[in-house]
C-alpha cells in the first residue's frame, strides 16, 4: 500500500503522542517521587549497574506534563551533593522505583537532556535541576 503523504506524516505524529503517553504512565505510576540518580563516571549499558555512588539524588515530587511533543519533568528539583565531580549522566526512576531512563545531563548551556544549574558539583552544596525535558 502506498501512503499520501500527509497520512504518513500524521500517522508519524500520532505514533509520537502514543509514546510520550507511555513514558508518562511509566513515571507517574505511583505514589513515590520520581528520583534522578547523577553520575560522573562512564555510562553503562542502558539499565546496566552503576560503578559508582551517585554525586547526587534529586527527588520530584511534581507531576511531569505533556506539552506538544514534548514529556516535561516537575522542575526546578534539588538534592545535596555527596560527591564532588562534573556530572555527565543522570538515571532517573518513576514514581514506583522502576527505572526509565539514562540520559545526558549539562549545565544551562550545554546539550544535556537534562539541565542543572552547573555540571561541577561540590560535596555539601545542593545539586539544582533546571529543565528535564524529552521529545517523543
Amino acid at each position: 500500500m502506498d501512503l499520501a503523504p500527509d497520512l504518513v506524516a500524521a500517522r508519524l505524529a500520532a505514533a509520537r503522542v502514543a509514546a510520550l503517553q507511555a513514558s508518562y504512565a511509566q513515571l507517574e505510576n505511583g505514589p513515590g517521587a520520581i528520583r534522578i540518580e547523577l553520575y560522573a563516571d562512564p555510562r553503562p549499558a542502558p539499565g546496566e549497574a552503576v560503578s559508582s555512588a551517585a554525586l547526587a539524588v534529586i527527588e520530584l515530587a511534581g507531576d511531569c506534563r505533556i506539552d506538544g511533543y514534548r514529556l516535561i519533568l516537575p522542575t526546578p528539583g534539588e538534592g545535596q551533593i555527596a560527591v564532588a565531580d562534573i556530572v555527565t549522566w543522570g538515571r532517573i526512576f518513576g514514581r514506583v522505583g522502576n527505572w526509565f531512563a539514562d540520559v545526558s545531563v549539562s549545565d544551562q548551556s550545554g546539550n544535556g537532556e537534562i539541565k542543572m544549574d552547573r555540571a561541577d558539583f561540590m560535596v555539601g552544596a545542593f545539586a539544582r535541576l533546571i529543565t528535564a525535558e524529552f521529545r517523543g
